[in-house]
């Protein structure tokens, strides 16, 4: 549910503009609303929060739904050099021998592409980009949940995906998102991978939350865990220093890369 949020009027100057122009940049703002870049920080920060708009690196876009889903092709073009630099972060926790599970999603399939010289892992996957295209060590065994093939999306969900997971336990499982609340913890866009979701919460020793800043300061249709759930997030630094430290304090393993 959306917060109540009454705008002040440099608020309501800045969501006009978002509607009629889709996104807004905290320099641009600053320039054009005569106020300092922190002041429009704030204010973004805000709107956010209360679901006016979405938050991405250096701006806010117009608020989607909550069950909407931009399609593994966008997703794959999307904050880029944000993602690769978590998965650099996150292959590097892994250490040879390891067993990890790699979650469906472009961060994921980037962390197995910097995987590729590590020797004897054990990675599980419902990911099937990573299962077609990204190449491993020879001493390293690749696992493929099995499941129904999501459309579009490369990767497997339902019964025979989620009861692999059920019989698994590895030594970190990476987790990807479609947003994270502060306060009300990691969410999904699609219900269909809930099951899948909510598995891989419980299948490793150590819970590995991967995720760029435009997914923070929002909810989305389904609930996959609390924040106090997670070992570990790793995400960039366009995640506002407020709401790295506030998000420390939950997850004292957090990264901001």
């Amino acid at each position: 549910m959306t917060r109540r949020h009454v705008l002040t009027a440099r608020q309501q100057m800045i969501l006009d503009h978002v509607n009629q122009f889709g996104s807004a940049q905290i320099k641009d703002l600053a320039v054009s609303l005569g106020v300092s870049e922190a002041t429009v920080r704030r204010d973004f920060d805000e709107m956010a929060t209360a679901g006016l708009v979405e938050r991405v690196h250096g701006g806010i876009v117009k608020a989607s739904g909550t069950a909407f889903e931009r399609l593994h092709s966008e997703k794959m073009q999307s904050m880029l050099k944000e993602k690769q630099r978590i998965a650099q972060k996150a292959a590097s926790m892994v250490n040879n021998g390891d067993s990890i599970f790699l979650d469906s999603g472009t961060t994921t399939y980037f962390i197995a592409q910097y995987l590729a010289n590590h020797t004897d892992l054990t990675i599980v996957t419902n990911n099937l980009e990573i299962a077609y295209s990204c190449k491993f060590h020879p001493t390293t065994s690749l696992l493929v949940t099995g499941g129904l093939r999501r459309e579009n999306y490369g990767v497997l969900i339902g019964d025979a995906a989620e009861n692999m997971l059920k019989s698994i336990y590895v030594d970190m499982a990476f987790m990807g998102c479609d947003a994270i609340s502060l306060d009300d913890g990691v969410y999904n866009s699609n219900i269909l991978e809930l099951g899948v979701k909510k598995q891989i919460v419980n299948c490793g020793k150590r819970l590995v939350l991967v995720t760029d800043s435009s997914k923070f300061h929002k909810k989305a249709l389904a609930k996959v865990c609390d924040l106090k759930e997670l070992d570990a997030v790793i995400t960039d630094d366009g995640l506002e220093p407020e709401s790295y430290e506030a998000l420390k304090k939950i997850v004292v393993h957090t990264y901001r890369v």
